[in-house]
C-alpha cells in the first residue's frame, strides 16, 4: 500500500470543498434568452415579484436545474426544448440567478428611461 505525499494530501484537503472558478461565458442563445425573459417580465410589470421569487429560490436554483433536466423528456413531448435546456444550464451556474436578476433590473431602468413622462402605475 502506497501512501500519498503529505503535500498532495494537504492540497486535496485545502481544495476539497472549494467553490469552482468563475463559470465559462454564456452562449449567444443563453444571452438572448436572459434578455428575452427580462424584457417580458418588465413588459408585464412583474419586476418586483420576479426579483423576489428569484431571490427566494436562489438556494434551490441548482436543484431546480437538475429537476428541469430530469423532466426534459416529458416537456419535449409538448414543446420545443432549446430554450428550456438553455434555462436549465443558466440555473446550473452559481451566478445564474444574479445574471437574470441583473438583466431584469437593467431592463427596468431602460424601460424607465425610455418613457420618463408616462405614468407607469395607472390608478
Amino acid at each position: 500500500m502506497t501512501m500519498a505525499k503529505p503535500s498532495t494530501t494537504w492540497h486535496w484537503l485545502k481544495t476539497a470543498f472549494a467553490v469552482r472558478s468563475p463559470e465559462e461565458p454564456l452562449t449567444d442563445s443563453q444571452q438572448r434568452l436572459i434578455h428575452h425573459l427580462a424584457t417580458e417580465v418588465v413588459r408585464r410589470r412583474l419586476s418586483v415579484p420576479a426579483l423576489a421569487a428569484l431571490e427566494m429560490s436562489r438556494p434551490l436554483s441548482y436543484l431546480g436545474s437538475q429537476a428541469m433536466h430530469f423532466f426534459q423528456p416529458m416537456v419535449s413531448a409538448f414543446a420545443g426544448t432549446a430554450g428550456y435546456q438553455d434555462l436549465a444550464k443558466i440555473f446550473e451556474r452559481r451566478d445564474g440567478v444574479d445574471l437574470l436578476a441583473q438583466a431584469i433590473e437593467a431592463a427596468e431602468r431602460e424601460s424607465d428611461s425610455a418613457s420618463p413622462g408616462e405614468d407607469r402605475h395607472p390608478h
